[in-house]
């Protein structure tokens, strides 16, 4: 019986992602693309941007994890859940706000088609994850070293550099690990905002499949696939080095003299960096060259406006129906293999489920494209696509839900004459209820907002919201009306998560 659990997500997996890639990797691809000059060129700038990002997040990380961990303040326990919100925020939306304030006509600079506008993007979304790691990492630290270490006459820096920095490096590490595994095949944030100068070797992939050059995009995924397996064991690695003890949270102090001046910078430098691309959408969906105005959201509404009226609601309406399909078929596998993952205490299990991370959404769907061509564009593969970026947030969720149920109450039940079932529904569904909650929000989320994938498989009678704005950008004076798409995309998404994890208060 606990081998039967991991069969369902296991078969998936065989068809949906490591029969393509193995297909991808023993076709006759033109490698001879790789001496190329320009595709060398891209190579260096997808390596140089996600160096750059991994290597601020660390610096960054180190910094402000280890101040919001050593010091309590007012609204901390905001902050720590509001690092959580870019990872949520759908990529076009995150792209659009950083136009608005760095575009050719930002309220900030003209940042766009350089490389630190990609950067301040990358950072958007990894430099939250990677300091809720330090300070989790840091919460299970006892003060007790530092005290020490100040009674042996080592000042604030040093106490920082001796005890704190070594407390937190596996965590940054990992956090850095994760940054370069994102940026390396980011394919939205380059999209959007490099341009052809700091396009990555992802964005070029999809060119390829546009025009039809399927081996040059199969090289091309491959060196990627190089690359980024390497970068997966290494994060692994740094993984297995963790704490896993028990967060005790003890008191903390209050920041005083010059360390509460710095706290104070960094917690305005992480709002500023978190919430200023998503005012600066939501602001310019209000604004035209004449001041405050409805007309962007009215357009997306009026019946005679050809680009908006009929593509909004086919948009939504393709949102919701993949979003449910790709549910549908993704909690029973991620519950599944969560369950086999726990009952077996399988490290390889546990690996292979984030596998789908390790894997681009561009990359995939070449390697779907080549190994299923009578299959291509069809409603099958793009919602076996969803379910693959789906499943694995439902099965961490679930895990970690699993892993707090002590044996001892399972087994006092099953001496009571409790089957399996009875277990499960009686005892398990209730205490795994808010993780897993937690786990689809967070798969409704990112189907919702995904971009790539539906860009490489869909229709254009498939199109979401996220291919609806990109549509628009593209067009002449159509940036008020994508902001208020991308509003609308980013209250929808938020909306589904909040109602998937509400629960009526008892």
């Amino acid at each position: 019986m606990k081998k039967f659990w991991a069969v369902p997500t296991l078969i998936f997996l065989v068809l949906v992602l490591v029969y393509p890639i193995i297909v991808l990797l023993t076709r006759g691809v033109q490698f001879s693309v790789i001496a190329n000059s320009f595709i060398l060129e891209r190579l260096m700038v997808t390596f140089g941007q996600a160096l750059l990002s991994g290597g601020l997040v660390l610096l960054l990380a180190l910094v402000f994890g280890s101040l919001f961990a050593r010091y309590d303040f007012w609204g901390k326990h905001w902050l720590e859940a509001w690092l959580g919100v870019p990872f949520v925020v759908p990529i076009i939306v995150a792209g659009l706000g950083f136009l608005a304030l760095f575009g050719s006509r930002g309220w900030i600079g003209h940042l766009e088609g350089t490389l630190w506008l990609v950067i301040l993007a990358n950072l958007f979304y990894n430099l939250g994850m990677a300091t809720r790691l330090v300070m989790t990492s840091l919460a299970v630290q006892s003060l007790d070293l530092e005290a020490v270490a100040k009674l042996e006459g080592a000042n604030s820096w040093q106490v920082w550099r001796f005890v704190t920095v070594p407390a937190a490096l596996p965590s940054a590490l990992s956090g850095a690990g994760f940054t370069f595994l994102y940026t390396f095949a980011s394919f939205g944030v380059p999209l959007l905002l490099g341009g052809s100068a700091f396009a990555t070797l992802e964005v070029e992939m999809y060119r390829s499949v546009e025009r039809l050059e399927l081996e040059t995009a199969a090289a091309l995924g491959i060196m990627q696939l190089l690359v980024t397996s390497s970068a997966a064991w290494f994060v692994t690695s740094l993984e297995r080095q963790l704490s896993t003890a028990q967060e005790n949270n003890p008191s903390r102090p209050r920041a005083t003299g010059w360390t509460r001046g710095l706290l104070g910078l960094a917690v305005l430098i992480v709002l500023a960096l978190t919430t200023m691309p998503l005012l600066a959408v939501a602001f310019k969906s209000f604004i035209n060259g004449l001041g405050f105005t409805l007309e962007h959201y009215a357009a997306l509404f009026t019946a005679s406006n050809s680009i908006f009226s009929s593509n909004l609601s086919m948009a939504v309406w393709n949102n919701l129906r993949f979003a449910g399909l790709a549910l549908l078929i993704a909690i029973p596998l991620g519950i599944s293999f969560a369950i086999a993952i726990w009952q077996q205490r399988s490290a390889f299990l546990d690996a292979i489920s984030l596998l789908p991370m390790m894997i681009s959404a561009v990359l995939l769907g070449v390697a779907l494209i080549i190994t299923y061509p009578t299959l291509t564009a069809s409603l099958p593969l793009l919602i076996a696509m969803y379910t693959l970026t789906a499943y694995p947030f439902i099965t961490r969720a679930t895990l970690i839900g699993l892993r707090q149920i002590e044996p001892s109450i399972l087994e006092a039940a099953a001496l009571d004459g409790a089957n399996f079932p009875q277990q499960s529904y009686y005892m398990v569904l209730p205490l795994l209820e808010p993780q897993l909650r937690n786990g689809i929000g967070l798969a409704f989320a990112v189907i919702v907002g995904e971009f790539a994938a539906t860009l490489t498989l869909s229709r254009p009678e498939w199109a979401t919201l996220s291919t609806l704005i990109y549509q628009h950008l593209a067009r002449p004076n159509r940036i008020g009306e994508a902001s208020a798409l991308a509003v609308l995309l980013l209250l929808f998404t938020m909306s589904g998560y909040a109602v998937i994890n509400w629960r009526k208060k008892s």
